[in-house]
């Protein structure tokens, strides 16, 4: 165990105390040494390193000579401690889904004032704290408002930790950092990106405070790219997954460097450079572990055949998209079904499937419609434009997508270059000489536009 990480299985045996005495030692000699496992197991890890200073652990754990007896008194007296603190832990873990689910019973707004009420060993349980976090976790592709929801409790609870005062105040700080990062995210997602600022700076203090963490440092690294990312600022981005990069690497996680290589193939997506995009994101794939976030592989195998579609790889995209299981991955997930949907459509395009193509992206578009959202409803109508032309609909039919899309934009607020790109094609439909060449070059600008909003259409 000490030379790797501390498996599923000693890990529900250390958190119930039925881990052998010997391969306790070795669980905690690991913990001094991996910062992974350490995250994993939290709380019950604060207990086993509280009475071992962070940085003597560091040392202690670095040098080539460096033996058990060094510190086994201290590693006995946390190992001591933990085991008497397992029967609680596990009555808080035990507690934490039904305390859960009873506060989601309750009103949006009577969800605060209820964790208030909870006695104050409940009200700081770690345990209770990490299954909002959890929840908030599950909700950010089905319902990102109730997510945010979540992430306040989670960071709520986390702060109600300090009235207990059971663990050191560098560990408390370092988890009140992690909800504070979790709660910016939530704030992102939901376009609240004042506030999702403000949760990020009361993070990095926090953090500042806590243990040193490189894991942590490189997590919330992470999250703040993609609030970048999401204020359009893509260089930024780039830079900050560069030192999230670094921090994982330096622990070691080669999952979580394939993580920050994907979020990288991302932005460089966005920024238009595709064939870069495609090589982080098989590299980023190449590093993860599907055991630990499967949701993270299919999110990753969705934007490579992103990629590899605006690449015109569409053999590549169709393989991809048939060995994937993206379809069975996106099953619970309507909003992630619509979207690969939307590809799918895409391709048959590519392919000359033109009748499929049609099918499939008008059927998106109206689902948008009915889900309000709106521009990716613009964006896949003049997709199916170009589909009806080359099917030989008629330039009037055509013209109808054209002005929905135009409304749409104005009704956004989105004017300037995407409503002269729209007109061009208005006016070509007007003249009949409209053709799937031009709606190809429009849609393609509209589509970079939308993160690099100083473009300008050549007609």
């Amino acid at each position: 165990m000490s030379t790797s990480h501390v498996s599923a299985e000693d890990f529900q045996r250390l958190v119930t105390g039925r881990l052998e005495p010997a391969a306790f030692k070795d669980a905690f000699l690991h913990l001094l040494r991996c910062r992974w496992c350490r995250a994993r197991l939290a709380p019950f890890s604060a207990f086993l390193l509280e009475e071992w200073p962070q940085n003597e652990a560091e040392e202690s754990a670095a040098g080539e000579a460096a033996e058990a007896s060094a510190y086994d008194e201290a590693a006995e007296r946390a190992i001591r401690r933990a085991l008497a603190a397992v029967p609680r832990r596990r009555q808080e873990v035990e507690q934490a889904p039904a305390l859960l689910a009873a506060v989601l019973a309750l009103p949006s707004d009577e969800r605060g004032p209820r964790v208030r009420e909870l006695p104050p060993s409940i009200q700081g349980g770690w345990a209770l704290a990490e299954a909002f976090l959890a929840a908030a976790a599950e909700m950010r592709f089905r319902d990102p408002a109730k997510m945010l929801q979540l992430a306040y409790l989670a960071q709520f609870t986390a702060g109600m930790l300090k009235k207990t005062q059971e663990h050191p105040p560098a560990l408390q700080a370092d988890f009140e950092a992690r909800t504070w990062g979790e709660l910016a995210n939530a704030y992102r997602l939901n376009d609240k990106f004042a506030d999702a600022e403000e949760s990020f700076a009361w993070a990095f203090t926090l953090l500042d405070q806590g243990t040193g963490d490189i894991l942590l440092r490189g997590r919330l690294f992470d999250l703040r790219a993609s609030l970048c990312t999401s204020q359009r600022r893509l260089p930024e981005a780039i830079e900050l997954l560069g030192h999230a990069k670094a921090y994982y690497q330096e622990a070691g996680d080669d999952h979580l460097v394939g993580r920050a290589l994907l979020k990288t193939g991302v932005t460089t997506f966005y920024q238009g450079d595709v064939f870069e995009a495609v090589r982080l994101l098989r590299d980023g794939l190449a590093l993860l572990d599907p055991a630990r976030d499967p949701k993270l592989v299919s999110m990753g195998h969705y934007d490579l055949l992103n990629a590899l579609v605006d690449c015109s790889e569409l053999g590549q995209a169709g393989e991809l998209l048939l060995r994937s299981g993206l379809r069975q991955a996106f099953a619970d997930e309507p909003l992630n079904l619509l979207r690969l949907r939307w590809i799918e459509g895409r391709i048959f395009a590519g392919r000359g499937k033109h009748r499929r193509a049609a099918e499939a992206l008008s059927e998106v578009r109206d689902e948008f419609l009915v889900r309000g959202m709106d521009y990716d409803a613009a964006l896949a109508g003049l997709e199916l434009a170009g589909a009806w032309l080359r099917q030989g609909r008629k330039n009037a039919e055509v013209r109808e997508l054209a002005d929905e899309a135009r409304e749409i934009f104005q009704d956004l607020g989105v004017g300037g270059e995407a409503i002269v790109a729209v007109a061009i094609l208005q006016e070509a439909c007007r003249r009949r000489e409209a053709t799937p060449g031009l709606v190809e070059r429009i849609v393609s600008f509209l589509r970079q536009l939308e993160w690099n909003p100083q473009l300008r259409f050549a007609g």
